[in-house]
């Protein structure tokens, strides 16, 4: 393929004048905060709620890690079928519960359950979210990629630093994961209401 153009820091800039952008970004943002939060203190949280440690925990991220790629290759195939709005629609709610149910899953079966619909649901954000900023930057698609990349990875930070805060204050870590489910749901809320399409634009998002 021949180089793209280059691209004027100018120019990159514009992309956050348009106030869906930022607010798809900010929905990718906030939903990884939710995820990643959670799952850089999962040996705590776990140990906690189901004593799952040693090769068990190690079992549990494997298995968390093949939902992970399932659901990132079968949400292009969601998008492609069903439209981004939906897709990730459904990957955040199964983000939400998800989070509720760690918890509650007392038994080692549970864990691998959850985790792997967890898994699932983290991983599947991405693709309909760069779906939809595409389509809303058609002529720089490179460019809005490269901002819902940087989302995911503050997010990661912000959702790492949260739940730094929430172990160091000496809560239980088994609720961890509540907290991290209310953080998901804002960013569903956020999808539902800032970032809903309208009109034509349903069927292109």
């Amino acid at each position: 393929l021949p180089p793209s153009p280059v691209t004027s820091l100018a120019t990159r800039m514009r992309v956050l004048a348009n106030p869906r952008v930022v607010a798809v970004v900010l929905v990718m943002l906030t939903a990884t905060a939710a995820s990643i939060g959670v799952y850089t203190f999962i040996a705590e949280v776990l140990d906690d709620s189901a004593k799952v440690h040693g090769l068990t925990l190690a079992a549990v991220l494997l298995v968390w890690g093949a939902g992970g790629a399932v659901g990132s290759f079968g949400s292009g195939w969601l998008t492609d079928r069903f439209g981004s709005f939906g897709s990730l629609s459904c990957a955040l709610v199964l983000l939400t519960l998800t989070l509720l149910a760690i918890p509650v899953a007392a038994s080692v079966a549970a864990v691998f359950v959850v985790m792997a619909l967890n898994g699932a649901a983290g991983w599947a954000l991405a693709t309909p979210n760069n779906h939809r900023l595409t389509v809303l930057e058609p002529a720089l698609p490179s460019v809005v990629i490269s901002f819902n990349s940087a989302g995911i990875y503050l997010g990661q930070a912000v959702g790492a630093v949260i739940g730094g805060f929430y172990l160091r204050g000496h809560h239980e870590p088994r609720l961890l994961p509540l907290l991290g489910a209310l953080v998901a749901a804002l960013a569903l809320a956020m999808h539902l209401v800032l970032t809903r399409p309208s009109g034509a634009a349903v069927t292109a998002e």
